[in-house]
């Protein structure tokens, strides 16, 4: 009854909490941790030790560290780019090696001081993800960036958890230690994915049941040897991450992660001691840091790979906050002794503050950006690539050279010279530039940026850009140089404002892919032209 009471009471107060700082656009995280401040001893004290619950919480950690491994596709790795691995690797070097004396100043050790600075220096890619969504940036450039560093300090958190736990495996050498690792991985690649679900890969019951027990198989093989079961989980799911039927798990998992990992944050909650008052100034401090420093370590990094001054500014918000693995990671190295427990109630109370306050800087990142950091940080509001192009007129501006600009410039006939590019994202700047083509590093969102473009030499302007109100810009400023004006829309209705507004020609891009394929299939029932179909 005891067990059913903790778990009805944790339930519903977390589910009230969550309801009320979700309309407060608050993470998710956060509810769950004030849920159980709210539940512990400092609080309605309602919920009591339960072996149970202790299990249920140690199950979605469990769960949680899985499906990063699962997630970690090798070809995510290769999307997320060289700029993603640099700005990572570099943002994480530097916000420890700037925090280490930091920390050290409060009278930590230098060990501790060192580890504190680093579980710092990490963000959550789960609540970025969801705050870059709901702000509608997740699949901009700057989103993307974002998410790429991310996922490296995912996979780096990873590597120095798995060099910590050696330490605690004293019966076996590194090189065993090592060799389970390499063997979990190679069981999970070539058994489960080459064999077993290669064979079942339409019987998704039995698939689903087979990678639990994979999972169970190697968590509890773990335990039993003395290693730490968040390496095993995590090796668990990245062995199976390359597998035909991995989409399909992750969106069966979901749901029962998502479930046991709020208990496991509600159980961190009810277990934080209210921190000392000799804690309070460099919990507030190092917050500071973590909010205020952390983006302006990024901010420049991104600057130098060459990309603009609003995407370098949106993307570097992502490391404004600290992460749930930063809990995770010193929760590890408290097990083994490293660091103490009031060390976790300082590094939760720093994500507690960090989550809400960064949750308001991508809300309002860009009221942020343009009456502050735009109008009083940014100098430099030219680029020096215009001094390249000389006076000639030309045929054609083109506005983005991603996907469909790409395969514009694959079937038009026309001189290189004869067409001028834009693009914000320094890669294709320079994959174009390669190929002989005028290009122009801009970020069009900047009116700035927008109003410096030569509109007046081209005869056509087109924008392959599916943002209405940016298009209604692009169209007023290319009619005022006396341009004809193209563009794309995502729906009818974007289409007819564009048109009524006196764009040229309008393309909606699923409507023209519909009347492809029509005219194909209509060739196709064509019993002449059967054997000319392609």
């Amino acid at each position: 009854m005891d067990l059913w009471l903790n778990l009805s009471w944790l339930i519903v107060i977390t589910s009230v909490i969550s309801l009320i700082l979700s309309i407060l656009k608050q993470p998710i995280l956060v509810s769950y941790i004030i849920s159980g401040i709210l539940l512990s001893p400092f609080g309605l004290n309602i919920v009591k030790p339960n072996p149970v619950l202790e299990i249920f919480s140690e199950l979605g950690l469990i769960l949680l560290l899985f499906l990063l491994g699962l997630e970690m596709n090798p070809e995510i790795l290769q999307h997320v780019g060289k700029p993603s691995i640099i700005a990572g690797l570099l943002q994480l070097f530097l916000t420890t090696l700037i925090g280490w004396p930091l920390v050290k100043i409060f009278n930590f050790s230098h060990l501790e001081s060192i580890l504190i600075a680093f579980a710092l220096s990490l963000s959550s890619t789960a609540v970025m993800v969801k705050l870059f969504s709901d702000a509608k940036i997740l699949y901009s450039l700057a989103g993307q960036i974002s998410i790429g560093y991310l996922l490296i300090q995912d996979l780096v958190v990873f590597i120095m958890m798995t060099l910590f736990a050696k330490t605690i495996t004293n019966f076996l050498s590194f090189l065993g230690y090592l060799s389970i690792l390499f063997i979990t991985f190679l069981i999970g690649e070539f058994l489960f994915n080459k064999f077993i679900f290669s064979k079942f890969n339409k019987n998704y019951e039995l698939n689903f049941l087979l990678t639990i027990a994979w999972l169970f198989i190697v968590v509890s093989s773990y335990k039993i040897i003395g290693l730490p079961v968040e390496i095993g989980s995590f090796l668990a799911g990245l062995s199976l991450a390359s597998s035909s039927i991995h989409r399909e798990m992750i969106y069966k998992l979901k749901p029962l992660r998502d479930f046991f990992v709020m208990i496991f944050f509600v159980l961190i909650g009810t277990k934080v001691n209210l921190i000392s008052k000799e804690l309070i100034l460099p919990a507030f401090i190092l917050s500071f840091f973590v909010l205020i420093i952390n983006p302006l370590i990024v901010y420049p990094i991104l600057r130098r790979l060459k990309y603009s001054p609003r995407v370098s500014f949106i993307a570097s918000l992502a490391v404004s906050q600290t992460s749930e693995f930063s809990i995770i990671f010193l929760s590890l190295l408290n097990k083994i002794g490293y660091i103490s427990e009031k060390t976790i109630s300082l590094i939760v109370f720093i994500t507690l503050v960090t989550f809400l306050i960064s949750s308001y800087l991508i809300i309002y990142h860009h009221k942020l950006y343009w009456r502050f950091w735009h109008r009083y940080i940014i100098k430099d509001k030219k680029d020096k690539e215009e001094k390249k192009l000389g006076h000639n007129r030309i045929k054609i501006i083109l506005l983005g050279a991603d996907r469909t600009g790409e395969s514009f410039l694959e079937n038009i006939n026309l001189e290189n010279n004869e067409i001028l590019l834009v693009d914000f994202n320094p890669e294709k700047v320079r994959y174009w530039s390669q190929k002989g083509y005028q290009i122009l590093l801009h970020d069009v969102a900047d009116p700035e940026s927008l109003h410096s473009l030569p509109f007046s030499r081209a005869e056509i302007v087109i924008s392959t850009i599916p943002d209405l109100e940016l298009n209604l810009d692009l169209l007023k400023l290319t009619k005022q140089a006396g341009s004809k004006f193209i563009s794309i829309a995502t729906n009818e209705n974007e289409s007819k404002i564009l048109k009524m507004a006196g764009a040229d020609f309008v393309v909606v891009p699923h409507k023209t892919a519909g009347h492809l394929i029509a005219k194909e299939i209509k060739n196709f029932l064509n019993h002449e032209n059967i054997n000319n179909w392609r």
